[in-house]
């Protein structure tokens, strides 16, 4: 009792007392401390009681005590209160003794060691590890039975059980709990908060001022898809993003924003290892990259290697690294299924996209396409379903029929290129002869035009504009054919019909033999366009005439005009007839 009078007599415990006394006081509280001789009160309403009074005595001095205070305050005790009190006083002794005791031994078992150690079994099992210990040895002194209650509140709050590893959350009060996260689901506007337990236990107002400055570095509210960033320090961050401004050149790793929490130095060696796998900086424009390691670069463009049979996935980069490499494989076994081929291949970041969204955007193409000639451009797989629409009725529009169908690329250009080049086309043709063609709008307008001059120089005129696919084709390759037909012809009367010029030479050197054949001679060089008509077709005028006039008088009447192959097989039907009965 000695130590206990010097302990809660010093100086500093009654500064202490005091303090406390007043900031109760100060909340509306009435305070009455019982301090036992040789102690001395410490404020008016205190009770000096003899040094080892007995409990029932200490009891009757408080509760006359109280019924004092109250009767200076001009209180109104019941008379129900004012007979308990006067019978408990007559009684000489203490109720419910033995409860109290029975509570007193509970908080001495509490604390007892075995208490303690049964309390730390039940957290460490809860927690699956005893990392509590560290900075929350506090926990001991909360019930097990109300602590496994928390827990199951927690589960229920945070919908898993990541909460586990901040074991501070146990000692936060329920109303708080509910609080701090109902205002970080409005500050975040999702409730991605549950993925990062340590946010609950931050104050909200701090979390709020985090969030501004966020706002501020991104421009935007882009950052609230990374709650942690929450948790990061704000200078911190914002030296960041101007060094990940400055690394790239642009302020694209906005789009990406755990980037600006990642170390400075893993960057730099990821962006070296970067430069040295691709040959090149324009994955600066897809920051994502950026956070892969070295490890997992080399061994995913080992993989995309493998599954493109060459490194032309690299022009994709920055989808297909992005990709588990797994998924990326199935996506192109479902691709070479829906496309009955591989051309995939050559438009490597088809492979990146959705399977779902491929399939639709096939089953929408056929349907434009009025079939599967779409095929044989897989890149028309990773367009807009609403660009197609719209670039397919712009087609029909400009080319005033659907021939477009047959060349599956147009769907794929601009709109707006495309009816410029129409209408280069039509200045150049003097016509819109070309819409026949519809190939010769993915062609380059100025490569055209110097083809359509070579084209003038060579057959010395300009009837080539009869003839428009003559334009695509290689200069060099149509000099090389007008050679053959001048030797074929003698001369360079073939050059009124430079539709011969798009003819394929051997077929063109079988007719010619055929013709020499039919005709019984080489009078229909004289007319070059003979060779226009398909060697069928010969065949078939010549084996009409035979049915008609016999063997021999047909051969005679093609050697004398070889143009009857030009008519048309019922003429050709009536002249024979006509010259049977001339005869």
């Amino acid at each position: 009792m000695l130590f206990r009078s010097i302990y809660h007599g010093s100086p500093e415990k009654i500064i202490v007392d005091r303090q406390k006394s007043e900031a109760l006081e100060g909340a509306g509280y009435t305070v009455i401390r019982v301090r036992e001789s040789p102690l001395k009160a410490l404020g008016p309403n205190d009770i000096v009681t003899p040094a080892k009074a007995a409990a029932y005595t200490i009891a009757v001095h408080v509760l006359k005590h109280i019924c004092l205070i109250l009767e200076q305050r001009g209180g109104k005790i019941s008379s129900k209160t004012s007979r308990e009190v006067n019978k408990y006083v007559e009684e000489g002794m203490l109720r419910a003794a033995d409860k109290s005791d029975v509570a007193i031994d509970s908080i001495l078992k509490f604390n007892s060691h075995d208490g303690r150690v049964e309390r730390s079994q039940v957290l460490t099992a809860l927690l699956g590890d005893d990392r509590w210990r560290k900075h929350f040895e506090q926990l001991l002194s909360t019930p097990s039975a109300k602590i496994q209650a928390r827990a199951l509140i927690l589960t229920s709050l945070f919908g898993n059980e990541k909460w586990k590893k901040q074991p501070g959350l146990l000692k936060i009060t329920l109303p708080t709990l509910r609080e701090n996260s109902e205002k970080l689901t409005r500050l975040l506007k999702d409730e991605k908060w549950k993925n990062y337990p340590v946010l609950v236990i931050q104050s909200p107002r701090t979390l709020c001022e985090k969030g501004k400055r966020l706002t501020l570095i991104f421009g935007s509210d882009k950052w609230k898809s990374c709650p942690s960033l929450l948790t990061q320090n704000s200078e911190t961050l914002s030296k960041n993003s101007e060094w990940l401004t400055d690394l790239l050149g642009n302020d694209k790793w906005k789009n990406c924003p755990t980037t600006i929490r990642q170390s400075r130095d893993t960057l730099l060696a990821n962006t070296k290892e970067l430069n040295s796998l691709l040959g090149h900086e324009k994955w600066k424009k897809h920051p994502t990259l950026i956070k892969l390691n070295s490890e997992s670069l080399t061994k995913k463009s080992e993989e995309l290697t493998a599954l493109f049979g060459e490194a032309k996935w690299k022009k994709s980069a920055y989808i297909l690294l992005a990709r588990d490499p797994a998924v990326l494989q199935n996506n192109g076994e479902q691709l070479t299924a829906l496309l009955g081929n591989k051309k995939w291949k050559k438009q490597p970041g088809l492979v990146g996209r959705e399977p779902a969204t491929l399939r639709r955007n096939s089953e929408e193409l056929t349907t434009l396409f009025g079939g599967e000639k779409w095929k044989s451009e897989p890149i028309l797989l990773a367009l807009n379903l609403t660009t197609l629409r719209e670039n397919c009725v712009r087609l029909t529009d400009i080319l005033g029929n659907k021939k477009w169908r047959g060349y599956p690329k147009l769907v794929g250009r601009s709109s707006d290129t495309l009816q410029k080049n129409g209408k280069r086309l039509t200045g150049l043709l003097g016509s819109d002869k070309w819409k026949n063609y519809p190939v010769l709008l993915a062609n380059d307008p100025l490569t055209l035009k110097r083809n359509s001059k070579k084209l003038t120089v060579l057959l010395g005129n300009e009837r080539w504009k009869n003839c428009p696919t003559l334009l695509f084709q290689d200069p060099d390759t149509l000099q090389k054919k007008s050679e053959k037909l001048t030797a074929l012809f003698g001369s360079d009367k073939w050059k009124r019909y430079p539709v011969l010029l798009g003819l394929n030479s051997v077929r063109l050197g079988e007719k010619a033999k055929n013709l020499t054949l039919i005709t019984g001679g080489g009078t229909w060089r004289n007319n070059p366009s003979m060779l226009t008509f398909s060697l069928e077709t010969m065949i078939r005028r010549q084996e009409l005439l035979i049915s008609v006039l016999g063997g021999d008088r047909a051969r005679t009447s093609l050697r004398q005009s070889y143009s009857l192959l030009t008519m048309t097989d019922e003429r050709l039907r009536s002249w024979a007839k006509n010259k049977i009965g001339t005869d």
